[in-house]
């Protein structure tokens, strides 16, 4: 996408359904970096239009386009433009219902525990604030689902230096509350996890807990309640990755069928996007072979 005006670059983090709307954010100068949030609603070829002064970006887009949300000076989101405040002090709107109707991140709490609590909030209902995960020293959403029923989560746990030592992920929901995901292996710890519209799976790209390595990502099914290496995944459907290491699996579709992200292929780094075939339901899984490769199965890299 083309810098307009006097701008120096443009920078889309999410869009609609259809793809006719996209958010992000537009640099205005680099020394110091300045960036102001902005929203495209005619598609990649319109003009950007800047959202009001102390949103810094926009990170979440309902998936039928209304509603909008980010980093704010307040916990908000704004619909068709107008801004509506959730909940006072700072924080960040990651994640929107398909209507726009649910939305959840992160912020700071009425008691005044800083940032780094869970939140999640429903229009007629208003803001709820999770309890903190034991052990970890805060916790954010990163997803939710189409119907906003069930949350993605993930806590974190920082040293006094402020470093990442521990990360955990989690889903909530009204009705169940917060369920604990396991590691697909002791070695790993998660650092970018996302959840389909339907809510089947889960996908996260795992790092190193020795801090070296490579990255891979993995894919946590409801039915089978078991993590899959990705290229496993996509292997097993007859889809061959010989050429390709290091996926980063950045984007899944609402149905869990197709896939995009960032790889290395014979060496060169690459966006890639694939599919695999019909439903994944817990029959498809099993036919797969899928059903038992879990964890204990996986071959040692």
């Amino acid at each position: 996408m083309p810098a307009h005006g006097a701008y120096l670059g443009t920078r889309v983090t999410a869009s609609s359904a259809d793809g006719s709307r996209f958010v992000g954010d537009i640099m205005q100068h680099m020394s110091p970096v300045a960036t102001v949030a902005a929203v495209w609603r005619q598609g990649m070829g319109g003009a950007p239009e800047l959202a009001a002064p102390g949103v810094w970006s926009l990170n979440a887009i309902s998936r039928d386009g209304s509603t909008w949300g980010g980093v704010d000076t307040a916990i908000a989101i704004y619909r068709e433009g107008v801004r509506t405040v959730l909940a006072q002090g700072s924080g960040e709107v990651r994640a929107l219902s398909a209507d726009g109707s649910v939305a959840a991140g992160y912020g700071e709490p009425p008691t005044g525990s800083g940032l780094g609590s869970a939140f999640v909030w429903r229009e007629g209902v208003g803001m709820t604030f999770l309890a903190p995960v034991p052990g970890f020293t805060a916790d954010y959403v990163y997803g939710l689902t189409a119907a906003g029923g069930a949350a993605l989560g993930i806590s974190v746990l920082r040293n006094a230096a402020g470093q990442v030592v521990d990360t955990g992920l989690w889903t909530w929901s009204s009705a169940g509350g917060r369920v604990r995901l396991e590691d697909p292996r002791p070695d790993l710890r998660p650092v970018w996890p996302q959840i389909t519209g339907d809510g089947s799976v889960v996908s996260s790209i795992f790092t190193p807990r020795s801090g070296s390595g490579a990255s891979e990502s993995h894919l946590h099914f409801t039915a089978a309640r078991e993590w899959v290496r990705f290229e496993d995944h996509l292997g097993r459907f007859g889809l061959s990755t010989e050429g390709w290491q290091g996926f980063r699996v950045s984007g899944i579709s609402d149905d869990g069928l197709a896939f995009t992200g960032t790889a290395y292929y014979q060496g060169v780094y690459q966006h890639f996007y694939a599919r695999v075939p019909g439903a994944v339901t817990m029959a498809t899984l099993a036919l797969a072979g899928l059903a038992a490769w879990g964890s204990r199965r996986r071959r040692p890299r």
